[in-house]
């Protein structure tokens, strides 16, 4: 009888594995999955990484093949500086370059990742003080002319932000503005812009996120009583609406000297309003709805931006209907990654991992050591003090709705020894018309 237990238990056990293959095949075709082409020149201000969409022989894991990695640009502003646009492909003015380096392997990487103790962008929009609808930043409900002037004190920092908008045109059944942004260091010590937060609205409502390292491809350090200013366009549905935000900075180094008392002030991080000012084809006030922001809180919208301890990184997804075959639940996005070296020192990135996540918590990955392979062999890729570069890649899902996040590994310089850190992409959402997504966790048993 015992011998007859056995049996029947080891044959049971094998059909249910058989029937967990059977079910895990059927869903691969559908799993997220990532094909690489090669590593091009996207932007001639940009080191790009260009991943295409295709099949491949593993529907979780990206294949390379061989590639070059172009040298990528930067701009290190003086105070004052003025930059051309703030859209990523801006030409920032001093040359970086690429570095093979000293090549780490993946599994090293990910075995030993460092904390980051920076304090998230989103994180420090959310601790900044609320607005009400009748603010002075916001002024819903009242005619709203096409600039705005706000100031922000934190201790001992203190920004003042100009914003106007004037109309451009139209293109593409958008409508067009351009906009000036005008930074004034009213505080008593320096500080360095980071990150950038803006809301889009039309004349109904709807409402476009944008979050981004920097301003203009560049992230000034801007000392007491200087000035700094960039330019940028955007385009809306509608042919007036409003934008309003914020930017983020941190105090730099300079004002450790900072003393009150027998205090030495540490640097710190804050956000600084940007007030809202309408987008007007004529110029002039204009009623224009406010955003119901309430609605997008705890949804993920299809941008991010991070900060590691000044390694920004942000995150741009859009949909490809021109690449997706919704009868066959294949839905295509592309990703545009920035990351912006903000830190006084040079950085070498030694890995890079992509996930998506799909609503029913299908989950690919796409693992690399530095950001691909060039030639067969794995390159890490130095960034300069002051350097941008991106990645672009595209993938399909098979819903229409996901996440996209991952983390690059960094080191201080290709041949030293100190450890690894995890440079975080921001989880980010995914949607065919752009609207906020649910958290979507992975499920291990529909990998």
């Amino acid at each position: 009888m015992r011998d007859i237990f056995t049996y029947v238990c080891i044959a049971t056990a094998g059909l249910l594995i058989q029937l967990f293959i059977g079910m895990l095949a059927s869903q691969m075709d559908t799993a997220p999955h990532f094909s690489v082409t090669a590593i091009k020149h996207v932007s001639a201000s940009w080191l790009s990484v260009k991943f295409g969409v295709g099949a491949v022989p593993d529907p979780n894991t990206a294949t390379f093949s061989d590639s070059e990695i172009l040298r990528a640009e930067a701009a290190k502003p003086g105070p004052g500086a003025q930059a051309q646009s703030s859209s990523l492909s801006s030409r920032p003015q001093q040359s970086g370059q690429a570095d093979g380096g000293k090549a780490d392997t993946l599994a090293s990487v990910i075995q030993a990742p460092a904390i980051q103790q920076t304090i998230q962008p989103d994180e420090l929009r959310r601790r900044a003080p609320a607005l009400s609808a009748t603010s002075r930043e916001m002024r819903c409900g009242t005619p709203l002319p096409p600039e705005s002037f706000v100031e922000t004190r934190h201790g001992a920092a203190a920004v003042a932000i100009f914003a106007r908008s004037r109309y451009r045109g139209t293109a593409e059944a958008q409508f067009e503005w351009t906009y000036e942004v005008d930074f004034e260091n009213i505080g008593r010590l320096p500080v360095q812009l980071l990150t950038r937060y803006w809301v889009m609205t039309d004349d109904k409502g709807g409402s476009l996120v944008v979050k981004g390292p920097g301003a203009g491809g560049q992230v000034p350090v801007i000392p007491p009583g200087e000035r700094w200013s960039y330019s940028s366009s955007t385009a809306i549905s509608s042919e007036r609406g409003s934008m309003h935000g914020s930017f983020q900075f941190e105090t730099t180094a300079d004002g450790e000297s900072e003393r009150e008392g027998e205090t030495t002030l540490p640097p710190f991080a804050f956000s600084a309003h940007v007030g809202r000012l309408a987008l007007s084809p004529s110029g002039r006030e204009e009623n224009v709805p406010c955003p119901n922001e309430a609605e997008s809180i705890g949804r993920l919208p299809p941008t991010s931006v991070s900060n590691a301890n000044r390694i920004l990184v942000g995150t741009l997804v859009e949909y490809r209907p021109e690449l997706s075959v919704p009868d066959a639940s294949k839905y295509a996005f592309s990703y545009t990654i920035t990351v912006q070296n903000a830190r006084p020192a040079p950085v070498v990135f030694v890995s890079r991992v992509i996930k998506i996540v799909d609503e029913r918590g299908h989950m690919a990955t796409d693992e690399a050591v530095g950001l691909g392979s060039v030639e067969g062999k794995a390159t890490a890729v130095q960034l300069d003090s002051g350097v941008s570069l991106r990645i672009q890649g595209t993938f399909h899902v098979g819903t229409q709705k996901g996440n996209l996040f991952g983390y690059l590994g960094a080191r201080p310089d290709a041949g030293g020894q100190e450890a690894t850190e995890t440079v975080n992409i921001g989880r980010t959402g995914l949607s065919p018309d752009g609207s906020a997504v649910p958290f979507y966790d992975w499920n291990v048993f529909s990998k």
